[in-house]
């Protein structure tokens, strides 16, 4: 159907028990969005000696490459930072981007020892920490997250009403790390739930586990703006500009944001619904003069 798959390398040589890593890249240049097209790449040995391999592959063109999902780590309070080569299948006529945010998350920090029975957290409530928040009308994101730095491997969920249960679960993050993330979109006024869970813990338990949590509102609090070209045709490359200004930020704040881009007026959040992360990480630096410089880092789950 017009699909070039290239595979990198295209030979190698395979010792008896040795692996090897190939890349494959499909160029789906002209192939319309959002629909599956299927194919198949074939290994065959030279000289013989083995059955060829087949095997299926299946490409689905994305109709962008912009990140659902954006953590920032800044040691600024005032900073930017540039989002490169994105690329959207729909022409952008008149670039519209709105932003919601950024407010600051609540932090509540509980000590829980393991749970005896981490692999149902809502077995036993009293075995695990959860709060309910208020979802107002009209919230365009529900975030939570966890932090610590006591216990090895934390879990998170999030759901509706005031008592967890798995029949009234949206989220579960449930990393093998003490981070976790759950950011629920649009998530509908009402009680929800937010649980934390200490998996697996120290050898100096009880753990301390901090949550932080934000709703954030289709409002734009004026501490967050993103620029970027007015018009760019189809698949055209284009860079979107971050700045940030919050004078409040602390170390160790989390702050949340949705940025909704649009091709036009008409048409808000129809290329892309950024949920924004943006902390300010405490720093140790010994010697840190005036004139000094320090970087952030931005990360794309």
């Amino acid at each position: 159907m017009g699909v070039t798959l290239t595979a990198v390398p295209n030979a190698f040589a395979l010792a008896p028990g040795a692996t090897q890593e190939i890349t494959f890249t499909a160029d789906v240049t002209g192939q319309p969005a959002g629909t599956w097209i299927f194919g198949e790449f074939q290994l065959t040995q030279v000289g013989g000696g083995s059955p060829d391999l087949h095997m299926p592959v299946a490409v689905n063109p994305a109709l962008e490459n912009l990140p659902g999902r954006l953590l920032i780590e800044a040691p600024q309070r005032v900073g930017s930072l540039d989002l490169t080569n994105l690329q959207s299948s729909l022409a952008i006529t008149d670039l519209d981007v709105v932003v919601s945010g950024l407010v600051k998350g609540t932090r509540t920090t509980v000590s829980l020892t393991e749970d005896p029975t981490n692999d149902d957290a809502y077995d036993d409530l009293s075995q695990v920490f959860f709060k309910v928040v208020n979802v107002p009308a009209g919230a365009r994101l529900l975030a939570a997250r966890t932090t610590s730095d006591e216990t090895p491997d934390a879990d998170l969920f999030v759901g509706t009403g005031a008592t967890p249960s798995a029949g009234t679960e949206l989220c579960a993050s449930a990393t093998p790390t003490a981070t976790e993330v759950c950011e629920i979109p649009n998530p509908g006024a009402g009680q929800h739930w937010i649980l934390v869970q200490n998996w697996a813990g120290s050898a100096s338990q009880p753990d301390d586990i901090t949550l932080i949590d934000g709703i954030v509102q289709p409002s734009d609090a004026g501490n967050l703006t993103v620029d970027g070209p007015a018009a760019v045709a189809s698949a055209d490359l284009f860079d979107l500009d971050f700045q940030w200004n919050v004078p409040g930020l602390e170390g160790d704040d989390f702050w949340f944001a949705t940025v909704d881009v649009g091709t036009d007026s008409g048409n808000p959040g129809n290329v892309e619904t950024i949920a924004v992360t943006l902390s300010f990480p405490i720093l140790f630096a010994d010697g840190f003069e005036s004139g000094n410089t320090s970087a952030w880092s931005v990360t794309v789950p």
